[in-house]
C-alpha cells in the first residue's frame, strides 16, 4: 500500500507462513481463504498471544525480544540461517551463537582442502580440534591420521607434545597466540560456559604450567595472519606465512591454510612433499635395503620410484642416517626406479657406478664427472601389472662398486 512503512520482518513472517502445510500442522485442511497457516495457528504453536504475532507481522507493537523469535522460528519450523535472518530483521543482529559439538566435515570440505596441493590446510573446531586437514598438513604439521580423536586437538599438541614443542622455533610466541585465539573461538561460538571447555582448560593447567599461566593472562586475538616457523627434520627450517578464515554457514568451524613465506621455503616445502609420496598399498612397488651397504645415505637428498600405473608414485626420503636405498628390483616389474644424487653431496666418483654384468646385461653407467645428475633406470616390463612370467623372472641388481 503507498506511503506504508517499511515492514521487512512482518513480510518476511507472513511469506513464511503462507507456505506451510496445515495438513502437516495438525491443523485441518479445510476450505482456507488463504494458503498456509493462519495467524492464530502460528501463534498458538509459538506459544505467544495471537494479538501480538498480528501486530508483528504488521509491523506494529515495536521490537520483539529474541524470546519471541525463537519461538515464532521454532513455530515456522525455520532453519538455522532463516532464524539468523529474522534476527537481523527484528533486532539488526545475529542471535547468540550455540555451542554445537562437531565431528568431521563434508566431503565437500574435504575436497576444497585436498585441492590445496602445495599449502599445508586444516579445519579445526572452536575447541581447536582438528576435524579436516589435506596431505601437505599432514607431512609438515601432524600426521593427524595417525593420533586417536582426542590426540587431534592443537592445545593438547602444543602443551603436551614434546616433539611438537621442539618442531616450532617460536614456540612461546605461537602459545600465546593459539591460547589467546582459542579463548575468543569459545567465546564466539557459545561455548565459553561449556563443560567440555572446563575440562579442556582444567586438563591443560594440569599438564602445563606454561598454558595456566596463559590463560590466567586472559588474553584474546582475532584469527588474523602471521609467520610461523618450523623445523623439518629433512630440510631444516621452514618459514611458512598463515592466514585463518571462517567457514561460511559453519561459524564453529575455522580454516587455517600455510604458505610458503620465500621462494626458498617453497622449494623446501615441496621437497618435503615429493620426497614422502607414497605408493598406494596394492601397487606392485617394493623397496629392499640394507643399512650396511650405503655409506652415503645421509648426504643424498631423496630416491623417487616413479611406477607406470598412474595410481602409484612413491618417493622415500634418504634424509635419515638409516640406508634406504632399493637393492632388488624384484617386484619392479611395472616401475622405473630413479635416484637422483648430488654430486656434490657424495664422496664417491660418478664414474663407479655401475650394473653388476652378473646379473644384467645392462650398459654400465659411467658418465662424465661434470654431469649434474646420475640416473639409474631398470629395464621394466610394458604391462601395468605384473605378470606370473614376471613375477617368476630372475632378480636384477643395481649394486655400487667402492
Amino acid at each position: 500500500m503507498a506511503g506504508e512503512a517499511p515492514n521487512p520482518l512482518g513480510t518476511y513472517l507472513r511469506d513464511r507462513r503462507t507456505r506451510l502445510d496445515p495438513v502437516a500442522f495438525g491443523f485441518g485442511g479445510g476450505r482456507r481463504r488463504t494458503p498456509g497457516l493462519r495467524r492464530e495457528e502460528v501463534a498458538s504453536r509459538a506459544n505467544i498471544s495471537p494479538t501480538w504475532y498480528t501486530w508483528l507481522e504488521q509491523g506494529r507493537g515495536g521490537a520483539p525480544s529474541a524470546d519471541v523469535l525463537d519461538r515464532i522460528a521454532k513455530g515456522l519450523m525455520l532453519t538455522e540461517p532463516e532464524r539468523e535472518h529474522i534476527y537481523m530483521l527484528g533486532l539488526g543482529r545475529l542471535p547468540e551463537a550455540r555451542y554445537q559439538p562437531v565431528d568431521g566435515i563434508s566431503p565437500r570440505l574435504q575436497r576444497v582442502l585436498d585441492g590445496m596441493v602445495l599449502s599445508p590446510a586444516i579445519i579445526k573446531t572452536a575447541m581447536w580440534d582438528v576435524v579436516g586437514w589435506n596431505r601437505a598438513a599432514a607431512l609438515l604439521l601432524t600426521d593427524y591420521a595417525k593420533l586417536p580423536r582426542e590426540g587431534r586437538n592443537i592445545l593438547r599438541l602444543m602443551f603436551g607434545s614434546d616433539r611438537v614443542r621442539a618442531r616450532n622455533e617460536d614456540w612461546d610466541g605461537i602459545a600465546r597466540y593459539v591460547v589467546a585465539a582459542f579463548r575468543a573461538d569459545v567465546a564466539r561460538a557459545g561455548a565459553n560456559n561449556s563443560t567440555a571447555t572446563a575440562d579442556l582448560v582444567a586438563e591443560l593447567s594440569r599438564i602445563s604450567p606454561e598454558f595456566e599461566a596463559l590463560w590466567r593472562d586472559n588474553d584474546v586475538v582475532a584469527h588474523t595472519e602471521g609467520v610461523k616457523r618450523i623445523h623439518n627434520p629433512d630440510v631444516g627450517l621452514l618459514a611458512m606465512e598463515f592466514s585463518s578464515f571462517a567457514v561460511e554457514g559453519r561459524p564453529e568451524l575455522g580454516m587455517i591454510i600455510y604458505n610458503p613465506a620465500s621462494l626458498a621455503d617453497a622449494e623446501r616445502l615441496r621437497v618435503v612433499l615429493d620426497a614422502s609420496r607414497a605408493c598406494a598399498p596394492s601397487a606392485s612397488c617394493a623397496f629392499n635395503c640394507s643399512a650396511t651397504s650405503c655409506a652415503n645415505a645421509a648426504s643424498k637428498p631423496r630416491a623417487t620410484q616413479i611406477c607406470a600405473s598412474s595410481s602409484c608414485s612413491c618417493a622415500q626420503s634418504l634424509a635419515s642416517s638409516a640406508c634406504s636405498r632399493a637393492r632388488s628390483a624384484a617386484s619392479l616389474s611395472a616401475c622405473e626406479l630413479t635416484e637422483t644424487y648430488s654430486p656434490a653431496a657424495i664422496d664417491i666418483a660418478p664414474a663407479t657406478i655401475a650394473a653388476d654384468p652378473a646379473t644384467s646385461t645392462d650398459p654400465v653407467v659411467a658418465p662424465d664427472a661434470a654431469t649434474p645428475a646420475i640416473r639409474l633406470a631398470v629395464e621394466t616390463m610394458p604391462s601395468f601389472a605384473p605378470s606370473t612370467a614376471a613375477r617368476n623372472q630372475p632378480v636384477r641388481e643395481t649394486r655400487w662398486r667402492s
